[in-house]
């Protein structure tokens, strides 16, 4: 299971150990193995093994039993065969829908009024943690326990420190441009994807399938040539935000192999609140050096925009977007668990034409003719790449 762009869903693939080590001194290691450490690492609860949802291969997804709110046994409804479970996942792919566009336009006003993307980013990891200590707080959902330290170090803080990487990086382009050309950038994500599993997992696919490769690059150029509100920083915020997304989905394939070799309760939505709490920590610092200046001037960006909007509604604005960017991970975090990889593909290329659609309806931004037709050509590039890496190999 891995995380796909925007920080936000796992890719559906085959998934292979880290290895540690070279010849015959070199080791294998699989996070969480019993005999590094015999106890475990925990953020609360009790459970067994058992209790593991494991994240499985799309042939396997219908087997699974994974609730928004609840893991396996609390709800007393069964969500993994029949009607019920494909209305189960079609809510889920609503609702991803549904909190990815709200997150992008909030986020967008947030940053229109303070123009502050590590501090911004501060604090919606900040207002995450409102929904998940919640369901811990309240039992409706398990509380994860880590099998070792060795998996927090080898497979959560990586993972943490590529997802804050995504996500500040996203931020400054969207501060800096259009949300709609961030987000047809960030459509080259299968370029990295493709050559970083070359380098790292030694995978590699047809020529065909590097070929459906050039569409995407084509498009993004020709989108980028013709982009109105084209900043440098805006175009190379969304190119290392693509990279760290396709980064971190390469090296959850690497590590997150054995999902009962991880811990307890290590559901889809329990991995991504510990990287969202692991990224806070990241944030939180990198906000307060980047910004400083702009936090505590008087004349600084935050300042100014409190006296332009009001101390409650920059605050606000802030929380709300923090609030459904998170839910918008999960959502999609549990929904691609449990879908085939071309069903990813389809909804994943969908959500990014909703998204682009809405927020350039609202914002009102100009876009060129030419410069509609490289994003079409980019967006649907990413959709015919995946059907060629699925059929063609």
């Amino acid at each position: 299971m891995s995380m796909s762009a925007e920080g936000g869903g796992p890719q559906p693939s085959e998934a292979t150990p880290l290895k540690q080590g070279g010849g015959q001194g070199g080791r294998q290691a699989r996070v969480g193995r019993q005999d590094t450490a015999q106890i475990y690492w925990t953020f609360g609860g009790a459970g067994t093994r058992d209790d593991v949802t494991a994240d499985l291969p799309p042939a396997s997804a219908s087997q699974t039993n994974i609730l928004l709110l609840s893991n396996k046994g609390r709800a007393g409804i069964d969500t993994t065969t029949g009607w019920l479970s494909t209305a189960y996942t079609a809510l889920l792919i609503c609702g991803w829908y549904f909190f990815n566009t709200i997150a992008n336009v909030e986020n967008k006003r947030t940053l229109n009024m303070v123009s502050l993307p590590c501090t911004v980013s501060a604090i919606q990891m900040l207002v995450s943690w409102v929904w998940f200590v919640t369901l811990w707080g309240t039992g409706i959902r398990k509380l994860p326990r880590l099998m070792s330290w060795e998996v927090f170090w080898v497979a959560i803080v990586p993972q943490a420190l590529m997802h804050i990487g995504n996500h500040v990086t996203g931020q400054l382009s969207f501060a800096a441009g259009a949300v709609s050309f961030t987000h047809v950038v960030k459509a080259n994500e299968p370029v990295f994807t493709a050559l970083l599993s070359m380098v790292l997992l030694k995978q590699t696919f047809s020529i065909w399938t590097y070929l459906f490769l050039l569409p995407i690059i084509f498009g993004v150029a020709l989108a980028a040539l013709k982009e109105l509100s084209f900043t440098w920083i805006g175009l190379w915020g969304a190119i290392f935000s693509a990279l760290f997304s396709a980064l971190r989905s390469v090296y959850a394939k690497r590590v997150m192999s054995d999902k009962k070799a991880l811990g307890e309760n290590m559901t889809p939505g329990n991995i991504f609140s510990l990287l969202t709490i692991v990224s806070t920590f990241l944030s939180l610092p990198i906000a307060l050096v980047v910004d400083y200046h702009e936090l505590t001037s008087p004349e600084g960006a935050w300042a100014e925009g409190v006296r332009e909007y009001g101390w409650d509604t920059v605050i606000w604005s802030a929380a709300r977007s923090g609030l459904f960017f998170y839910l918008y991970n999960e959502t999609a975090f549990i929904a691609l668990s449990r879908i085939h990889a071309l069903t990813h593909a389809v909804a994943n290329t969908l959500k990014r034409v909703v998204v682009i659609v809405t927020t350039v309806i609202v914002f009102r931004n100009p876009i060129t003719p030419l410069g509609a037709i490289g994003s079409v050509i980019a967006i649907f590039g990413t959709l015919v790449w995946s059907i060629a890496k699925a059929k063609l190999g």
